[in-house]
């Protein structure tokens, strides 16, 4: 007894009266693999609809057809490997399928590039898309080997004359 408290007596009482250990462990194995199969019909019933769920509340965000997606990830990778080929120019050129307020954004953000990445070849690492109601929300990371990796952020909104880029978030 460790502290007026008997281990052995505390444990047969937690046990309750007359729970016995099985005597053999296929009795527990049958009662285990019993369980589960009765048990596996009562989850709840999963998304099975093919298309997204929305997040969305109070009304349904129309999902973006696969073909239109795929259009958008071809305008995006076109977007992000020209900017990472102009990234650290003095003066980059426009950027295919992307708004005058982004060749803006990114000839502001080419002034405050330092001196000596301006010798450096970036280019990309990783895209990540995520569709965002009816505009596809993009996140570049950019490498150029001697600095630290760092990500652009652009949205781009399709059109009927296609997916156009229509904002950017550029570091610094």
């Amino acid at each position: 007894m460790e502290n007026g408290v008997d281990i052995h007596r505390l444990a047969r009482w937690l046990r309750g009266p007359g729970v016995a250990p099985p005597s053999r462990p296929g009795r527990v194995l049958g009662l285990a693999l019993g369980s589960l199969l009765l048990m596996s019909g009562c989850g709840a019933v999963g998304h099975t609809d093919p298309r997204p769920a929305s997040l969305v509340v109070g009304r349904r965000a129309a999902p973006i057809p696969r073909a239109q997606l795929a259009a958008a990830a071809g305008t995006a990778w076109r977007f992000a490997a020209a900017y990472a080929r102009v990234a650290y120019e003095r003066r980059p050129p426009a950027l295919p399928d992307a708004t005058a307020a982004v060749g803006r954004a990114v000839r502001e953000a080419a002034a405050r590039v330092p001196a000596d990445r301006r010798s450096l070849r970036p280019q990309v690492s990783g895209l990540e898309l995520r569709p965002e109601g009816r505009a596809v929300v993009a996140s570049v990371r950019i490498t150029d080997g001697a600095s630290r990796p760092f990500e652009v952020g652009f949205r781009l909104r399709g059109s009927p004359e296609g997916w156009r880029v229509v904002s950017i978030s550029l570091p610094g």
